[in-house]
């Protein structure tokens, strides 16, 4: 069973796999998320030879409003206009995010094209990290400090108590 569970989990994940309309000037999202660990998303789009060109642009799920309000955002990946491509990405936070398919290019036709898309997450374990002896031995020697000077205040208060 756990074998099983491992191999699952190597095997790369179809989460993108359909033919998406788009309107000219106008944009459609995708949406997916990626749980507990980082991972790798690979998209490959197609269009029609006769068809508009188009770009993807891959962005956190809170960007997405500000970019339809033709704000800046951060795009984790994007390709150049186009009618067909690639896009490999390495997204290492958690979390929701979108495919954004753009033809705000186009002004006439509606573009077809059809994605493939897969998320592969990272498996390999994550190392330990340790602190350098020098901020170890301050952390260990003013957890102490704090620790005696709270027994200390504490104990203080305790006899004033006792002698009444």
């Amino acid at each position: 069973m756990i074998v099983l569970a491992l191999l699952l989990a190597v095997v790369p994940t179809a989460i993108i796999d359909r033919s998406v309309r788009v309107p000219p000037t106008e944009t459609r999202s995708l949406h997916f998320s990626i749980k507990n660990r980082p991972a790798t998303l690979a998209v490959e789009y197609l269009a029609p030879a006769s068809g508009p060109v188009v770009r993807l642009i891959v962005m956190a799920q809170t960007d997405e409003s500000r970019f339809r309000a033709g704000r800046d955002v951060v795009e984790i990946a994007a390709t150049p206009f186009d009618r067909s491509g690639s896009l490999k990405s390495y997204i290492a936070t958690p979390g929701e995010y979108v495919v954004v398919v753009d033809n705000r290019a186009e002004k006439r036709a509606a573009a077809v094209v059809t994605l493939k898309g897969t998320l592969a997450y990272d498996m390999a374990p994550r190392e330990a990290r340790y602190l350098p002896p020098q901020v170890r031995w301050i952390v260990v020697s003013s957890s102490l400090v704090f620790f005696f000077a709270v027994a200390w205040f504490a104990g203080r208060r305790l006899q004033a108590a006792l002698k009444e």
